[in-house]
């Protein structure tokens, strides 16, 4: 299951971000929440300081998960350990153009 606000054990302050990059609200999972393409910040720093890093693989063993980032750098963490993570926002609405009709 993706992150969420609502299974977040906490939900923070929302950083929002120019156009074309989508803003984010900072949060905080359990550490077995986390799935390839969720955010989260390794260093645990909950504002804008640190940007978040993609989960790109888990190894999930003996209690512990291990999450691998988009640097292919390994993180090893307790299942039920607490971790700042970030949700991101959707996508903006695309504006979408009257269709065009072409004489027959």
């Amino acid at each position: 299951m993706p992150l969420t606000l609502n299974n977040a054990t906490d939900v923070f302050e929302h950083l929002d971000k120019p156009l074309p990059a989508r803003g984010y609200t900072c949060t905080r999972h359990y550490a077995c929440q986390l799935t390839p393409g969720d955010l989260w910040l390794p260093e645990g720093k909950q504002t804008g300081q640190q940007r978040p890093h993609t989960v790109m693989d888990v190894r999930r063993h003996a209690g512990r998960v291990e999450l691998v980032d988009q640097f292919g750098i390994k993180y090893s963490y307790a299942a039920d350990a607490i971790l700042p993570t970030a949700v991101l926002d959707p996508w903006p609405q695309a504006r979408h153009s009257a269709p065009i009709r072409h004489p027959a």
